[in-house]
């Protein structure tokens, strides 16, 4: 068993980023080492020592990569739906609720037709802004806050062409 330095049966929300943190590292340095083993293996012919070495180094790197819930062939994009969302929020909110938030913009969210996804990671910035009391903005908010710049700089340019005739 690997030692993680804190007990994965007692995380907190808080804790997610410092958990995630230690097993992003944690793969990182073993993909790194399993590179290097790789690398070795080949330059000394099936080395017997090597050769445990990684398979060693491979199964921590697989119990790591299941402890941090990643797939390895996974592109890294996970898309929920509204029922999926309204699991894995911490509030469990009714999908009415988030229907809610989508039409006022107060969720990231993404539509398929008349479908509506959320995309995990921008749920993920969500949350971690929303418990720091920042907002974070979607595209359309941020979209709406250029076009309003873009419209008050229009009324001050005539403005400003009104007071010099």
């Amino acid at each position: 068993m690997i030692d993680l330095g804190f007990d994965l049966s007692n995380i907190k929300f808080d804790d997610i980023p410092k958990v995630l943190s230690f097993l992003v590292k944690n793969v990182m340095e073993l993909n790194r080492k399993v590179d290097k083993l790789t690398l070795d293996r080949k330059n000394c012919n099936g080395d017997l020592e090597s050769e445990e070495s990684l398979a060693e180094i491979t199964q921590k790197l697989e119990r790591l990569e299941q402890l941090a819930g990643i797939d390895p062939n996974d592109n890294g994009e996970n898309w929920m739906s509204i029922q999926e969302l309204c699991e894995y929020l911490p509030s469990h909110p009714a999908e009415q609720t988030i229907y809610g938030w989508t039409s006022n913009k107060k969720i990231p969210f993404h539509k398929a037709g008349k479908k509506v996804q959320f995309l995990q990671s921008e749920i993920d910035a969500w949350l971690l802004a929303k418990n720091t009391k920042e907002e974070p903005k979607t595209d359309d908010m941020i979209q709406d806050e250029v076009n309003e710049y873009i419209r008050r700089k229009k009324e001050e340019e005539k403005l400003k062409k009104m007071k010099r005739r």
